[in-house]
């Protein structure tokens, strides 16, 4: 049994026909949030750690999606981890691969949960790299 109104076939959403069944909608829907998400957060981590590509220490930053890893100059034994301990203390967990300082943020972030993100992430490479 198909529950969609009849008003409702043929609407346009973002340029793509709507589909016909409400399942496949929700579906859609919900790919379509989670993607505008993704590339939202991805450009904001983007903005936002973009001052740490003049660090001396800071050697690349690669982003994929939101997955985000910044590898750093080894200053001391574990520096990746020394500066996810740093980003614990300030109430942001990170993963450390070496000496490349991991972001896997959820898709759920605010703009603002980011931001406390990112600034934790900038002032622990600053502070173990100093």
């Amino acid at each position: 049994m198909d529950l969609a109104p009849d008003y409702a076939r043929g609407l346009l959403i973002g340029g793509e026909e709507m589909p016909e069944n409400w399942k496949d909608l929700a579906d859609y829907l919900d790919v379509t949030t989670i993607n505008l998400g993704s590339k939202l957060i991805n450009r904001q981590i983007a903005d936002e750690i973009r001052p740490l590509q003049a660090h001396p220490r800071v050697k690349e930053i690669r982003q994929i999606g939101t997955m985000t890893g910044i590898e750093v100059e080894s200053v001391k034994d574990r520096t990746g981890f020394a500066i996810c301990q740093a980003a614990r203390s300030r109430g942001v967990w990170i993963r450390p691969l070496g000496d490349v300082v991991v972001l896997m943020p959820p898709l759920a972030m605010s703009p603002e949960e980011v931001t406390e993100l990112t600034t934790a992430v900038t002032e622990s490479i600053e502070e173990v790299l100093a």
